[in-house]
């Protein structure tokens, strides 16, 4: 058994499968790492100007990490650029950004998402960031936009959710989600709680069919669909 000992508050603790890397979270905005190898502290510690919510490592590159922290931001970052001599910091070690920003068409600004968990599918070419006051958005790996949101306007029958029952909503707590599947070797299946005490799953196609339905349209286009009836559909 290793103990890792601390006098201060953890926001997280995160523990990789393959690597003896360890993350933990501070919520100051540290990010310290720990290697299971060494009885000793802290190796070296990251710090960003916000709360870091969630990292996880990629399950396939040792060197590879994914963090979501409080200002919304989900970034792909390399502990060789993070961590170590001053001289070999680079940019917080973000190597790669995911777009979080949402717009109404009833307003021309745009609005940040607060990210509260990051998580990697089994392989690392998929990723879904769960949010506050959103649904889950899912991403491919080397894609700064959204591939799919998984929202819930239907049961699973495919019939609309009845006016006065409640479907899927992330408003009070810090929820996370996992990636899944009946035992093949793709993931197919991803899994998030909800408010209203549910579990909610979706099934979701292949990486590339999801990139060749993503819809990219102008503004003026996008507003337009407010008034030709498309809104919401």
């Amino acid at each position: 058994m290793l103990v890792f000992m601390t006098t201060r508050t953890l926001s997280g603790l995160f523990l990789p499968m393959l690597f003896k890397m360890r993350f933990s979270l501070r919520p100051d905005g540290k990010i310290l790492i720990h290697d299971g190898r060494a009885r000793i502290r802290a190796q070296d510690t990251l710090q960003i100007d916000a709360e870091v919510t969630s990292v996880q490592f990629h399950p396939m590159m040792e060197h590879i990490f994914l963090s979501s922290d409080s200002r919304g931001r989900v970034c792909l970052r390399d502990t060789r650029m993070a961590f170590g001599p001053s001289s070999s910091r680079t940019k917080e070690g973000v190597v790669h950004s995911y777009h979080t920003y949402i717009c109404r068409r009833s307003s021309s600004s745009l609005a940040r998402l607060e990210t509260s968990s990051v998580v990697f599918n089994s392989d690392g070419s998929q990723l879904c960031a769960t949010n506050l006051h959103h649904h889950p958005i899912i991403y491919n790996l080397n894609d700064p936009y959204p591939v799919a949101v998984c929202s819930a306007p239907n049961l699973p029958d495919g019939t609309p959710v009845p006016v006065n029952e409640r479907t899927y909503q992330n408003m009070c707590t810090m929820k996370h989600g996992s990636f899944g599947g009946p035992g093949l070797n793709t993931d197919s299946l991803y899994a998030a709680g909800s408010d209203d005490f549910r579990a909610y799953i979706w099934a979701l196609p292949p990486s590339h069919e999801l990139t060749e339905r993503r819809r990219v349209m102008s503004y003026r286009d996008w507003t337009a669909e407010e008034h030709t009836g498309v809104t919401g559909k």
